[in-house]
């Protein structure tokens, strides 16, 4: 599908009409009315075959699609192959027909009001137990080295210390924390004016004679106007207007800039802008969103990318070998951009407008969400992990 347009194009034409995209199509002109219901959570195939260099993603248990063509048996799948778009293709062994029409649910689902599909715990150099008993008393704990954040599955009360099972085991709330993640939401440009950000802590504003007011800005106020950085009194200051200043340290600044070579009129992209750490989403020269995130201390690559795949839901890991700056987070809405490096949500932390990640683009949980809908390829209803066709992805540019 072409960059920038919310058609289905290779992205499923099956799942799309359940998500209310349009209709699809049979195969060789014809209509078809068959429909399969996923039996488990299912591999699908640009071709058919189950070979690794094929897979084009994951489609969730219960989800029922239109079949468009079947094919016959192949060793590594003996049940046969049914197709559900050009290039996407479920071994037939695990899905049943069913007389419902297609349908799905959104990956992953949130409740109206939530700023995330779960509620998580956070730990740093945290540790789990085996069972709620061996946490109560601190019996045998398995080292959970580095940063953690995982999904609570569950929470009770016992001898008076609140207890939470993750994937992990058992953590106790008094080695680790709830997260509470950020309610911030960028600023959509259409919306109001925005020349740049307070970065993540409290900002003092100054007058005009360089003296510090009583005044101070919220972390990750937007700035409707930033000046040149100037000498005021005896300090440098950036003006934001009112007669009023900041400190240069302070203010994130929006900087527009062209579209990358390539990028057509009308399409979307996204402009990374690590000196400021600030995002800006376009469609053609038009700002549509700016953000504040936070990016690597030193890892995130420089250069020009397209969104590679997207994960509905996914457990990031530093690697086995990996000493120091350990991490094992559970976060939705992922967008890969290169092999390890990708833009996704961040609730363990509050630093957005500063880099701390291990590399990846954080963002708020209310923007990552709105750039995981808004950009290509667009993963269906029932969807939990989409790679990118050639050409499909969105551009993300990144710079200093």
């Amino acid at each position: 599908m072409a960059r920038g347009t919310r058609t289905c194009g290779r992205a499923v034409l099956a799942l799309c009409f359940a998500a209310g995209w349009g209709g699809s199509a049979a195969a060789d002109g014809a209509q078809m009315t068959e429909v399969v219901e996923l039996l488990r959570p299912s591999k699908v195939y640009a071709q058919p075959s189950t070979s690794e260099r094929h897979f084009r993603g994951r489609v969730l248990r219960s989800t029922r699609v239109r079949v468009l063509e079947r094919r016959a048996a192949t060793r590594d799948c003996r049940s046969g192959w049914v197709r559900i778009d050009d290039g996407a293709w479920l071994c037939a062994s695990g899905v049943v027909e069913t007389d419902a029409p297609p349908a799905a649910d959104a990956v992953p689902q949130v409740k109206p009001g939530s700023l995330l599909p779960h509620r998580y715990v956070v730990t740093l150099d945290g540790q789990a137990y085996a069972s709620i008993d061996d946490a109560v008393a601190r019996r045998e704990p398995r080292p959970l080295p580095g940063r953690g954040g995982f999904r609570i599955r569950a929470a009770k009360y016992r001898d008076g210390i609140r207890l939470f099972r993750t994937s992990e085991g058992w953590v106790r709330d008094d080695e680790a924390r709830v997260a509470r993640p950020l309610r911030f939401r960028g600023a959509h440009p259409g919306e109001t004016a925005v020349r740049g950000f307070v970065r993540s802590r409290a900002a003092p504003v100054f007058d005009k004679s360089g003296r510090r007011s009583e005044a101070s800005l919220a972390p990750r106020s937007v700035l409707e106007q930033v000046g040149v950085e100037t000498t005021v009194g005896a300090r440098q200051l950036v003006p934001i207007g009112g007669e009023r200043y900041l400190l240069p340290g302070d203010v994130a600044r929006v900087e527009l800039t062209a579209r990358p070579a390539g990028v057509a009129d009308g399409e979307r992209w996204i402009d990374v802008d690590l000196s400021e750490q600030v995002l800006v989403a376009y469609e053609g020269d038009t700002p549509v969103l700016a953000t504040l995130v936070s990016t690597g201390k030193r890892d995130t690559p420089v250069g020009t990318f397209t969104i590679q795949k997207k994960r509905a839901v996914s457990f990031m890991k530093s690697r086995p070998e990996s000493t120091g700056d350990k991490w094992n987070v559970d976060t939705p809405w992922v967008m890969t951009l290169a092999g390890r490096i990708a833009m996704h949500p961040v609730y363990w932390h509050s630093d957005l407008g500063k880099p701390v990640s291990h590399g990846c683009v954080n963002l708020s949980p209310l923007d990552a969400r709105f750039l995981y809908d808004w950009t290509e390829p667009k993963v269906p209803a029932g969807w939990r992990t989409l790679l990118s066709a050639d050409g499909e992805g969105t551009v993300v540019r990144i710079r200093r």
